[in-house]
C-alpha cells in the first residue's frame, strides 16, 4: 500500500542527534488561542513566573479552566517557547524575549488574534518539537496526503524508539499524543 510506505520509512530520514521523544504533558487538550497569553500575564516583573502558579490551589481560578487544562496550557507554552527554564531562578521559568515581543500588550498581537502568531506556535511544534515530537514528525517526515491516527502508531512509535532505544512506550500514551495533534488541527465538527 501506498500509505504505509510513505508513512513507513520516516524514521530513515531523520537525525535524531540530540533530540528526546516527548509525547505527553498536553493531558490531550489541544493549545487553545488564548491559553499563551494566560501564561504570558501571570509573569512578574522581572519576567519570571513561579512553577507553583501551575500547582497551587487558585491555579484553576486564575487561568479559568480545571486542574488538567492547567497542566495542558504550561504544557503548551514550554513547547511554544512562551516560558523556559533556561535562566530562570530556582523553581521558576522566564518568559522568553520571542513571547514578549508578540503577547506584550504593546507587542506584535497581545491577542493571539493574527494568523501569523499561529504559525509561530505551530513552528515553534512543527520545527522545533522538543516537548511536541508528533508535531514535528508528523509535518516534516510524513508525505502522505491522507491518513489516520492508525496509520501513524506504529511509524512513530519506530521513530521514538530510534531517538532513545532504551525507553519504554506506551502505544496508548503515543495514541492520545497523535489524536490530539490531529485534533489542534482538524476542523471541529458540530453534530446536530
Amino acid at each position: 500500500m501506498i500509505l504505509s510506505s510513505r508513512i513507513d520509512r520516516m524514521g530513515e530520514k531523520t537525525s535524531s542527534e540530540g533530540v528526546t521523544a516527548h509525547f505527553s504533558g498536553h493531558e490531550t487538550f489541544p493549545l487553545r488561542q488564548m491559553w499563551l497569553k494566560k501564561v504570558y500575564d501571570r509573569a512578574d516583573s522581572f519576567d519570571y513566573i513561579h512553577k507553583t502558579t501551575f500547582t497551587n490551589e487558585d491555579a484553576i481560578a486564575e487561568f479559568g479552566v480545571g486542574k488538567n487544562m492547567v497542566a495542558s496550557i504550561r504544557h503548551w507554552a514550554l513547547a511554544c517557547n512562551v516560558i523556559t527554564e533556561e535562566g530562570a531562578p530556582a523553581g521558576s521559568y522566564v518568559i522568553t524575549d520571542h513571547a514578549k515581543a508578540v503577547l506584550a500588550d504593546q507587542g506584535f498581537d497581545p491577542y493571539a488574534e493574527n494568523p501569523t502568531t499561529a504559525w509561530y506556535a505551530h513552528w515553534w511544534l512543527a520545527g522545533r518539537g522538543h516537548r511536541a515530537t508528533t508535531w514535528r514528525w508528523l509535518f516534516n517526515f510524513v508525505t502522505s496526503p491522507t491518513f489516520s491516527r492508525e496509520d501513524l502508531e506504529a511509524p512513530l512509535a519506530e521513530y521514538a524508539r530510534s531517538l532513545d532505544p532504551n525507553r519504554k512506550l506506551s502505544m496508548a500514551t503515543i495514541s492520545r499524543d497523535i489524536e490530539t495533534c490531529i485534533r489542534g488541527y482538524r476542523a471541529t465538527i458540530n453534530a446536530p
